[in-house]
């Protein structure tokens, strides 16, 4: 909600460990958790993030549950450049200074930090400001939304989300995040802007 917003943005500027920095990057850009953990700093392309593998989950014989990266994108829309911009860039220069020697963006203490690490922190992030338990998917929903309410071109929109189709964007990744308030404000000016002669 987007009384929460800023709340858990501070928390995350005030806490910068590597997790921490993960889930910002996810309010930056809309990328899939799957995708965050299978970043390389290759992948950092001037003010593009290229998106070209992910991390998949499987059961191998014995049923033990494997996380490996795999070189292809999760949807049809693709491989894809994310847009960026300075802020973002900052993000990552963090990042780098608490990883600087990793194969992938996000490690800890040598490993890749899996797409499931990063949702406990959110959890726990969540628990620790008293508000409603998110989900990395949440936040990805949040980044949709963002867009859409900002007025960016649905182009840009579903290439920046990894859609191959913008009703994909608009029916799963758009939501109401407005409090009462902005919500009667909204529809107060849009009642004024149509009767104002």
């Amino acid at each position: 909600m987007e009384d929460e917003i800023p709340k858990v943005l501070d928390y995350l500027e005030a806490n910068p460990t590597i997790h921490n920095l993960g889930i910002l990057l996810t309010f930056q850009t809309g990328l899939r958790s799957g995708e965050l953990s299978a970043l390389k700093p290759s992948d950092i392309i001037g003010n593009t993030i290229r998106i070209q593998r992910q991390e998949i989950r499987y059961k191998d014989e014995s049923g033990k549950s494997i996380r490996e990266v795999v070189d292809y994108a999760k949807t049809d829309a693709g491989i894809r450049d994310v847009i960026i911009d300075e802020d973002v860039l900052e993000t990552i220069k963090k990042i780098r200074r608490l990883n600087p020697f990793g194969e992938f963006l996000f490690e800890k203490k040598g490993k890749r930090i899996s797409g499931p690490s990063f949702y406990r922190h959110v959890k726990n992030m969540c628990n620790e400001l008293n508000i409603e338990v998110k989900s990395m998917h949440k936040i990805r929903r949040t980044y949709g939304t963002m867009l859409i309410d900002g007025g960016v071109n649905d182009s840009v929109v579903k290439e920046q989300m990894g859609h191959a189709d913008i009703n994909t964007t608009r029916k799963h990744y758009y939501y109401s995040n407005k409090n009462q308030k902005t919500k009667e404000e909204q529809i107060k000016n849009a009642r004024n802007k149509c009767i104002a002669r």
